[in-house]
């Protein structure tokens, strides 16, 4: 049986290595498909060590090029906090917290130190602005988010990612668990997103990452490839 994944990458920034250690939780198929970005340093990484189980442990590692400089994420002098406000996740199934929408958005600027009223209203505005869910919202931040769609909820789940207007989102399958009308706007969603962020997007949907990528890497029983396929229109 051939099981085959998608990834997607719109890449303004580059990556060499794996994302998936104790540093961030990034599925297997992101890890193979990060080694493979334009701009790739051929270094000892954590793709061989999934294939090679003897490979030393010492030399599994990540790096990141942000403002032309490369960053070995797993260097565990890197601070954590400063890598989440740089690289952002959102996963297959929507995650909100159980508190309303507004601590929801605020949450991750609270954690980052943030703390004036002015500026984290500004923030969630911006943010559900970009998650096109502002207009849905915004008479009622004070709501349960687990009250709110599927659609919604991931939407919700993609603003709070980019509250901290991080440089890279990952994003595992952000449409599985939703219906087509809603995978629809999440597509165009990212499909904006994309002139302003690099997205990492893994999806078993050929289509759909034909519709918003750049450059499409298939994994195909443990062995990547480049996919050269005209694009998709919405």
């Amino acid at each position: 049986m051939h099981h085959r994944r998608f990834a997607a990458a719109v890449s303004r920034h580059v990556v060499d290595g794996s994302l998936g250690s104790q540093r961030n939780n990034v599925d297997d198929s992101a890890a193979f498909f990060l080694d493979h970005l334009p701009g790739h340093r051929p270094e000892n990484n954590k793709s061989a060590a999934k294939i090679d189980p003897h490979y030393p442990i010492e030399f599994l590692d990540v790096r990141i090029k942000f403002n032309d400089r490369w960053q070995n994420i797993s260097d565990p002098e890197i601070s954590l906090p400063w890598l989440r406000r740089r690289v952002g996740m959102v996963f297959q199934s929507p995650n909100p917290l159980p508190m309303s929408i507004y601590k929801n958005m605020a949450f991750p600027l609270k954690i980052a130190g943030i703390k004036d009223k002015e500026r984290v209203d500004e923030r969630i505005e911006k943010a559900l602005q970009q998650a096109f869910l502002w207009d849905e919202v915004c008479n009622r931040l004070d709501h349960d988010a687990r009250n709110l769609s599927g659609g919604q909820q991931q939407r919700l789940c993609i603003a709070r990612a980019l509250i901290l207007e991080p440089e890279i989102l990952l994003l595992d399958e952000p449409t599985s668990s939703l219906d087509a009308e809603a995978s629809k706007v999440i597509e165009e969603l990212l499909s904006r997103l994309k002139e302003t962020c690099t997205l990492l997007v893994v999806s078993h949907y050929q289509e759909q990452v034909q519709r918003i990528a750049d450059r499409i890497l298939m994994l195909e029983n443990g062995r990547l490839k480049d996919v050269v396929t005209e694009r998709v229109e919405n």
